[in-house]
């Protein structure tokens, strides 16, 4: 303001030495403007501590010197050469992050409240909806599960609870049942498609097969081990088609049952690709494998539908993803991008532990 004032004086006149006032106008926005940008470093150098992220060793920059003695910059040095180039790109991209953005926040104390089904069920602490509805009450922001009593409880309860009612469950690509059990709640069964040791085509995309039911169950165990706790629990389960999903089928599911050449029951489905009576589900006569995966409702436990940025594409004609084919992807579409929900918090680093438990299992 001061500058502005001075300016003005002069542009009018109101100084009748111009030239020597000028030179002190000048003098004095030059000692503003570098006294601005001193002020801008020590701010910045102060926000540096604050938010200081310990980079490991490995991810440092190489020495500009050869001649340094230090001991830590000769085993980094040492280290460096070491490395393929190509890796050293990488670390160097690595490096470059600003990792503090994406560091994992305390915020896995929030309780979802999910009701009770009936009230018969929320006073029978020792009843057999007991453990699902602890399970239920106990799921937080960053965990479905943590006690490993409760769990094992309602696995089993999963395993021999007597089922009350089947129907197609709507969405997806491929045939899946809703079950409804007796205490009220509900799972997904995804039937056995593929035995075990089959192998699947190389020949065909990644999209065009079947699902196997035993990936869900491995991928809960899995996640299990890696100590992540994120999967929804799932067991396998043997059902007869029969007495058990046929007799207790909707409408819409018992319309699709059928008896095959050999008398095996069998059952369509309602999907978008692979409900025909070609690709049937039929039992062995009539008894059926599968997964079965806990079932929690979204109206009560309230979820966000995010989808990934490493999806693939789905497409014969376009084969590689955008993600495939640009290395600075993660950092112009997540880190920097603004509006992207990758961009802070701990979400970013979910999605990589979400990629090594795809890896592992070859997903």
């Amino acid at each position: 303001l001061y500058s502005i004032a001075a300016a003005f004086a002069v542009s009018r006149g109101f100084f009748k030495n111009q030239m020597r006032f000028r030179i002190r106008y000048f003098t004095l926005l030059l000692v503003n403007i570098v006294g601005f940008f001193i002020l801008i470093y020590l701010v910045n150098r102060k926000c540096i501590r604050l938010f200081k992220v310990d980079i490991p060793e490995v991810l440092l920059p190489r020495p500009k010197s050869g001649n340094d003695l230090n001991s830590n910059s000769l085993k980094r040095k040492f280290f460096w050469d070491t490395v393929n180039i190509e890796v050293q790109e990488q670390l160097r991209r690595l490096s470059a992050i600003d990792w503090h953005r994406v560091k994992p926040t305390a915020d896995c104390n929030h309780r979802f409240g999910y009701p009770p089904t009936s009230d018969e069920i929320n006073l029978m602490e020792n009843g057999p909806g007991a453990a699902w509805q602890r399970f239920l009450s106990s799921i937080n922001s960053c965990e479905v599960y943590k006690s490993e009593e409760t769990l094992r409880d309602v696995l089993q309860l999963m395993s021999k609870e007597p089922v009350l009612e089947t129907a197609v469950m709507k969405g997806g690509t491929q045939v899946k049942l809703l079950i409804t059990f007796k205490n009220g709640r509900q799972a997904v069964f995804k039937p056995m498609r593929f035995d075990r040791n089959h192998e699947a085509d190389p020949n065909h995309f990644y999209f065009s097969d079947f699902e196997r039911h035993n990936a869900e169950i491995a991928a809960f165990h899995l996640d299990k081990v890696l100590g992540y706790n994120r999967a929804i629990p799932t067991v396998g389960r043997v059902f007869n088609m029969t007495s058990e999903l046929k007799e207790f089928a909707d409408q819409q599911l018992y319309s699709t049952f059928f008896v095959s050449p050999v008398g095996n029951v069998c059952f369509v489905g309602v999907c978008k690709y692979y409900c025909m009576t070609g690709m049937a589900i039929c039992g062995n006569p009539d008894t059926i494998e599968g997964s079965l995966q806990m079932f929690i409702d979204t109206p009560y436990t309230p979820f966000d539908r995010i989808i990934s940025p490493y999806r693939r594409t789905y497409s014969k004609m376009r084969q590689k993803a955008e993600w495939q084919l640009d290395n600075s992807y993660c950092k112009t579409k997540l880190l920097s991008n603004s509006s992207s929900p990758f961009s802070e918090g701990r979400l970013l680093l979910d999605l990589i532990d979400m990629s090594i438990l795809d890896f592992l299992m070859g997903n």
